[in-house]
């Protein structure tokens, strides 16, 4: 490892992630996979994720922006788009939140202020609906907020979120817990997004 790759080492576990030649790469290589008929154009004709794109190459830093994320919170967001572009961004409706059946809000208040996997472990006491009667279509949702709570105190009780990390490690052992396990089972037909596709923060 010569002084540079040394340098940026160094830098990364005291502050931002530094991007590296490789990790420029990997942000334009993403782009260029991108189909231009897929992305967001707004009223003005511009593309967001051009934009993002254009707005990540004038950072030296990892920012939510190489991953293609509008954070409308941001202010290099703020400043990047016009008043106008903006408040489309802002503007754009989001997808419907369904309302959660009574049962798993009673579920979920049994962990309020549990702060150890202890005290989750403690809280979450036998239940046949997870044993002998289990039924994936019937008990899915109750048992996939039993996995994700089990997934995340964990890595809480190692420590593992003081340190400064980069999102692909977020999507390992956050996301991937929180998001992926939730389409595990079936219930919900999964649809490849077109190249492109981004969200909004």
């Amino acid at each position: 490892m010569d002084n540079k790759d040394d340098e940026t080492v160094k830098m990364n576990k005291t502050g931002p992630f530094f991007l590296s030649e490789s990790n420029c790469k990997e942000i334009e290589d993403a782009y260029k996979l991108m189909k231009r008929e897929s992305m967001w154009k707004l009223k003005s004709s511009r593309f967001v994720e051009e934009e993002l794109y254009k707005l990540g190459l004038d950072m030296r830093f990892e920012h939510a922006s190489h991953s293609f994320i509008v954070d409308v919170d941001d202010e290099a967001i703020k400043q990047h788009f016009d008043e106008d572009e903006y408040l489309e961004i802002y503007n754009a409706s989001g997808p419907e939140v369904p309302q959660l059946l009574q049962e798993i809000i009673e579920y979920l208040a049994k962990f309020i202020n549990k702060r150890s996997l202890k005290e989750v472990q403690k809280s979450n006491k036998p239940d046949e609906r997870f044993d002998d009667k289990y039924d994936k279509n019937t008990y899915h949702d109750l048992d996939y907020i039993r996995f994700a709570l089990y997934a995340l105190v964990g890595e809480i009780d190692d420590d593992n979120f003081k340190d400064q990390k980069l999102e692909v490690w977020f999507n390992c052992h956050v996301w991937n817990a929180i998001v992926d396990q939730s389409f595990s089972v079936g219930r919900v037909q999964v649809l490849q997004m077109p190249t492109g596709k981004m969200h909004k923060e």
